[in-house]
């Protein structure tokens, strides 16, 4: 019993280290969009400077709109 277990451990570990060079000799693994473009570092960057470029300006166009209506409503008040 004892050394069967021996035996599927060193299997699973030979396996694995070929498995491991197998990795290191194929080179760069790249993943892409259906070919159009690479998904990587380069477009999670740009996904989340553009989503917090849109945020800012959303903002900005809250905030102007809550500075008018105030404007308004102190207008109406005098």
């Amino acid at each position: 019993m004892m050394t069967e277990g021996l035996a599927d451990w060193s299997l699973m570990k030979l396996q694995f280290q070929q498995f491991s060079m197998e990795l290191l000799h194929q080179g760069e693994i790249s993943f892409t969009a259906c070919g159009f473009m690479a998904i990587d570092g380069t477009l999670l960057k740009s996904i989340i400077s553009t989503t917090i470029t849109y945020m800012i300006i959303l903002l900005q166009y809250l905030q102007t709109g809550k500075l008018t209506m105030n404007e308004k409503e102190v207008g109406h008040t005098s």
